[in-house]
This record gives structure tokens, sequence and C-alpha cells, in this order.
């Protein structure tokens, strides 16, 4: 209700609220890294994470996972982490492509946070690689750069393959 209220006040008022975005992204981000058991999958992953996941996930989330137990960080710590991730990725694009950030959050909100960040997340790591710091490979025709960041998404959930194909599918467009 917060983020719909505020959407509509930054719409109405057809102002930037900088600060009002901020306090609403850093309440998210909290929700987001101070949680246990919250999202269809958490449990699951928490289980994976102590117990091995004998080749379940993708070799780059199991490397991430690997490096924390090894530092012997507990699992939400691990979760905290991903969770400022996606946030970081998430403003950063918001930031970079919304002229209404506030309903760029509401929006974001039903999907991408409560299901990608929340539940599914390797592909919510995948998809926040994607938005804060593919896109603008793109723009910049960066191609290298975004190639090697698609290798990273795809070792964290081989969905992020079609990540791939897209400056081909940009090219023919253009043409």
């Amino acid at each position: 209700l917060c983020l719909l209220f505020a959407s509509i006040y930054q719409l109405r008022t057809k102002k930037e609220f900088n600060k009002l975005y901020y306090a609403l992204w850093l309440l998210l981000t909290v929700m987001l890294c101070f949680r246990y058991a919250q999202g269809t999958d958490y449990l699951t992953y928490e289980f994976r994470y102590y117990q091995g996941d004998h080749g379940m996930f993708e070799r780059g989330y199991q490397l991430l996972a690997q490096i924390f137990r090894l530092a012997h960080m507990d699992f939400s710590i691990f979760v905290m982490c991903i969770g400022l991730i996606n946030m970081v990725c998430l403003n950063r694009f918001i930031k970079r492509y919304s002229s209404c950030t506030i309903l760029s959050l509401l929006i974001a909100y039903p999907t991408l946070y409560l299901t990608y960040f929340f539940s599914a997340l390797r592909q919510g790591i995948a998809i926040s690689l994607f938005l804060g710091l593919m896109l603008e490979c793109l723009e910049k025709k960066k191609y290298i750069f975004y190639y090697l960041l698609a290798f990273v998404a795809i070792s964290f959930h081989k969905t992020s393959a079609i990540f791939l194909v897209v400056p081909i599918g940009i090219k023919f467009k253009e043409k």
C-alpha cells in the first residue's frame, strides 16, 4: 500500500521524490535481507546449502554457496548478500531507466521482488544481473563484457542462455 499510494502521489505531482524512493527501496531491501523461511523455495535452498546440492544447481551458484560455507557463513548471511546484490542491481536499473522511480518499484514488487528475489534465488540473481549491468552493456555495445556477464548468469540458472541471443536480436532489429 505504501508503494501504491506513493506511486499515485508521484504520478499526480510529476515530481521525483528521491528520499521517499530510497526509503521505500531500503524498506524492501531490509525485508528481503532479514527474512527467514519466506518464499516457497527458502527451506529447500537452506537444506541444500548445508547438505550440499550434489549437482542439483548450476556451477556458479554452487561456487558461491561453497565460498560462503568455507567462510563458515550462515545461510541467512548468504541470502542477505544475494538479496542486497539483487536490490542494488534493481536500484541501478530503476535509477537509470525510469522517470517514475516509485512506480517502477511498485511494478517490480509483485513478480520480480516477491517471486524471483524471495523464492527463486538463482533466477533472481540472473535477472538482476541483466537489469543492473547487462542492459547498459548492450546500450554501450560492450559485447565482450555483456557475454561474460551472460555466462555468469548462466552459471546461476541455465534459462539465462536466452541472454546469449539478445545482441543478435538487436542486430536484426537495427537492419
